[in-house]
């Protein structure tokens, strides 16, 4: 097969000379391999064009404008990875240049006005995203995030699967070089005594790329992995360290796995994305033989000194969500629903477990035991 740019640019001298029907097959060629070619698609309007056909020109224009916008929108969400703010927002405003109802820039302005604390430009953005893409759920949770809307529990299953399908790539290396994340390697150090007894039945729950499973070192037993995003189970299936993957909602795999037959269940950044915690505390509980262990990592709310939304509502206590879509708990409610559900209390102990915008992320690494 010739090369797409030998292609393009033979296409192009084609329109040139005014071979318009020789021309078009080739673009249309081109386009069968290469259906985001921006050069091939402006080709085909002009080509359109040219031959009186204004009406399917304008479609060929309409969706190279639509791709020059996915392009610039990609480009903004690199740089907000690496918390440059001003860049990625003018090339969101590049992307809106070509096409007012890209998603992906809307939705990046709207966590770029979060983050600079701006709610209502941010509220405009996430709206939009509404508007373009009604079926998504993203946008409406991370409006409930600035305070518009009902409070969730927790976040809608198809935010984290988008979120974790698209950020899979490059997860490892911007959490680890970019957020300082510690996340895994605290989580294998509070079970290091449990790894030791026996081929312990390691429940890995929300395990992403699974960057616990290097940190657990000479583990013997079985580690089973659970994640929503397919793509984040790939990256962990290629790491050659588990017995089994499986892509489910957590709270509904552990409703489905024998009960009382696990030895540890892990969740290292996961509880983020939930609030109310007692769905997940149950089903641990469930799947947990007696004197099995939980370990799992909070993003630390100090209720007394930072009120939220879920304040003064009795139906939450406990938690909030914050504007970057990430929920905090209180330590008093962890510790009331650890023994509403059979856990006693190890330890919780203060961690840094990631940055954000440079700063340490005030979070707690908890473990429960199950009692008899």
């Amino acid at each position: 097969m010739a090369d797409p740019v030998q292609r393009f640019f033979a296409a192009e001298r084609l329109r040139a000379a005014g071979d318009l029907g020789v021309a078009e097959a080739a673009y249309r060629a081109l386009l069968e391999d290469q259906p985001r070619h921006v050069g091939g698609v402006e080709g085909m309007a002009a080509t359109c064009l040219a031959a009186g056909r204004s009406t399917e020109a304008d479609i060929f224009t309409a969706q190279a404008a639509a791709i020059r916008a996915d392009a610039a929108a990609d480009v903004a969400a690199a740089l907000l990875f690496h918390n440059d703010m001003k860049r990625a927002r003018q090339c969101c405003e590049q992307a809106l240049s070509h096409n007012d109802n890209c998603l992906k820039a809307h939705w990046l302005l709207g966590d770029i006005e979060a983050r600079a604390d701006n709610r209502d430009a941010a509220l405009v953005h996430y709206r939009r995203c509404r508007e373009i893409a009604p079926e998504r759920l993203g946008p409406g949770f991370l409006m409930a995030a600035l305070g518009e809307g009902t409070l969730p529990e927790r976040a809608p299953a198809d935010y984290v699967t988008a979120q974790f399908d698209w950020y899979a790539e490059t997860f490892d290396s911007h959490l680890v070089e970019t957020l300082l994340y510690r996340g895994p390697e605290e989580v294998a150090r509070a079970l290091r005594l449990e790894l030791a007894d026996g081929s312990p039945t390691l429940l890995d729950l929300g395990c992403g790329t699974g960057l616990l499973a290097p940190e657990l070192g000479n583990f013997s037993g079985r580690l089973i992995g659970v994640d929503l995003s397919p793509a984040m189970l790939e990256k962990a299936a290629g790491r050659g360290r588990y017995d089994a993957l499986e892509a489910a909602d957590i709270v509904e795999f552990l409703a489905a796995w024998p009960a009382g037959t696990a030895d540890i269940a892990a969740a290292v950044d996961v509880v983020v994305y939930i609030g109310d915690l007692g769905p997940l505390m149950a089903g641990v509980a469930r799947a947990l033989r007696p004197g099995g262990v939980f370990v799992f990592t909070t993003e630390r709310w100090n209720a007394d000194e930072q009120p939220g939304p879920a304040a003064d509502d009795d139906a939450v206590p406990g938690w909030r969500l914050r504007p970057s879509g990430r929920f905090q708990h209180a330590r008093s409610a962890l510790s009331g629903l650890a023994g509403a559900h059979g856990f006693g209390i190890e330890t919780i102990e203060d961690r840094v477990l990631r940055y954000e915008y440079g700063l340490p992320v005030d979070s707690d690494l908890v473990k429960l035991r199950r009692q008899a």
